[in-house]
């Protein structure tokens, strides 16, 4: 979130782009690059994902880990 606030948007999502690619079940990643759409832009086309598409491709059951009771 550095290059965020030092007014290097682009870079930042280039950068979670990369990270998508090579950690792609990190959820922190995701959010952290979710919070970089600009205003008339969806997850969805700069990514290639946003939260309902990756919950639904790795299956809801599949987001949280099994409680171990």
């Amino acid at each position: 979130m550095k290059l965020k606030h030092a007014g290097r948007v682009d870079d930042a999502v280039r950068q979670f782009r990369d990270a998508y690619r090579l950690q792609p079940d990190n959820w922190t990643y995701k959010r952290q690059a979710w919070s970089l759409v600009r205003a008339g832009q969806t997850p969805l086309e700069v990514y290639g994902g946003d939260w309902l598409t990756d919950v639904r491709k790795i299956g809801a059951e599949n987001y949280y880990p099994p409680l171990e009771m």
